[in-house]
């Protein structure tokens, strides 16, 4: 089936730079994080897991802003923004809304047992949010750390703004693939503030 192949083609990429990559950006013998131009995250979610390649445009990191004024924040990424400063890769997969397709298309009986009603069925409400199964992007603009001296680095944590392109073959609607090349070009300001008990994004 096209559908579980091309899954499992962006899962093996994901799974291929996450084990061969790490040893690039390693740390530094001293224990401090190593300052480099270039550095690869990650993000498993059940509804959104990506894999992300950062790259310095400059000769500078990623800076750190910590607890600094969220409207200062924004007036850095802005004023700064018509030139971009990094270039980001990432794939992402989208588990969920693909299981959704996989059960509605290969195993029926088991989506019909969510049906609670007529008008709802609890399996396509828990695999919505994402309309597409998985999808390349391109970001160029500015990022920032939510980090404070000392704070451990989870993932996210950072703010972007800047110019946004992204690609993919399939779109999700009802639980049923739809076969369609899709393209989006967007200029985006998007957050991910964590800390160990809470997360805040917009």
């Amino acid at each position: 089936m096209k559908t579980n192949k091309t899954i499992l083609k962006v899962i093996a990429t994901l799974l291929f730079l996450f084990i061969t990559t790490p040893n690039t950006f390693a740390e530094e013998e001293n224990g401090t994080a190593d300052k480099k131009r270039v550095s690869l995250e990650y993000e498993i979610d059940p509804y959104y897991s990506s894999i992300d390649l950062f790259i310095s445009l400059t000769d500078k990191p990623i800076p750190d802003v910590g607890e600094k004024e969220e409207v200062e924040i924004y007036k850095d990424l802005l004023y700064s923004s018509h030139i971009p400063q990094f270039l980001l890769l990432e794939a992402s997969v989208n588990p969920l809304p693909s299981l959704g397709v996989y059960l509605k298309d290969r195993n029926l009986d088991t989506y019909n047992r969510g049906e609670i009603s007529p008008n709802f069925n609890l399996i396509k409400a828990m695999t919505a949010g994402f309309e597409e199964p998985h999808a390349l992007s391109v970001f160029f603009g500015n990022v920032l750390n939510f980090v404070t001296p000392g704070e451990d680095r989870l993932y996210g944590n950072k703010g972007y703004m800047g110019y946004l392109f992204s690609m993919g073959n399939y779109h999700i609607k009802d639980n049923v693939l739809i076969n369609d090349n899709w393209y989006e070009i967007e200029w985006k300001i998007k957050g991910d503030r964590k800390t160990p008990t809470s997360r805040l994004n917009w």
